[in-house]
């Protein structure tokens, strides 16, 4: 086709020939552009908060070298690990409270 698609042929019907559109189209490519609608207000992006970071594990303590004092080990060990879900605990209600908060 090439640029005779822009000439009114007698016998190809191009882009400007009148046969090529009807009235209706015709009237229809002449309209003026509709206006675009408006941009809608976006939703404030809320940051999400870090996560917190893990604690370090509790250092363990020495097994004692008398068998007779393995008791006082496990419950020397038993508090520690008591201890370290306690700040787990604590440091992750203080996340979900600081979350709820940002929400």
């Amino acid at each position: 086709m090439g640029e005779s698609i822009f000439t009114a042929c007698a016998n190809f019907p191009g882009i400007l020939s009148p046969d090529f559109f009807d009235d209706a189209a015709a009237f229809a490519l002449a309209a003026p552009k509709p206006e675009e609608p408006p941009m809608p207000t976006p939703f404030p992006y809320l940051t999400p908060l870090p996560t917190p970071t893990q604690l370090p594990s509790p250092t363990p303590n020495p097994t004692p070298e008398n068998p007779l004092d393995m008791a006082d080990y496990m419950d020397i060990q038993q508090e520690q690990g008591a201890e370290y879900q306690d700040q787990i605990m604590a440091q992750m209600e203080t996340y979900r409270k600081d979350r709820e908060a940002q929400g």
